[in-house]
């Protein structure tokens, strides 16, 4: 399969790896309950996963709780 030429410029490594991260993250997240849930399904401790979130700018909304 060929490659398309496109016009726009490419995003450096680090951004490419950073935006599949982030959405890796938020793709999980949203699959689980809690934060420590998400960080043993992704292999990664709590506070691993707080730190990268912190890093990506991501936050994650606490779940009002259900009555």
């Amino acid at each position: 399969m060929p490659f398309e030429l496109i016009d726009e410029p490419l995003p450096t490594l680090r951004e490419a790896l950073a935006e599949h991260e982030r959405q890796l993250l938020l793709h999980v997240l949203s699959l689980h309950d809690t934060q420590a849930e998400a960080a043993k399904a992704l292999g990664i401790g709590r506070s691993t996963l707080q730190r990268k979130l912190k890093a990506l700018g991501l936050t994650q909304r606490r779940r009002k709780p259900t009555p």
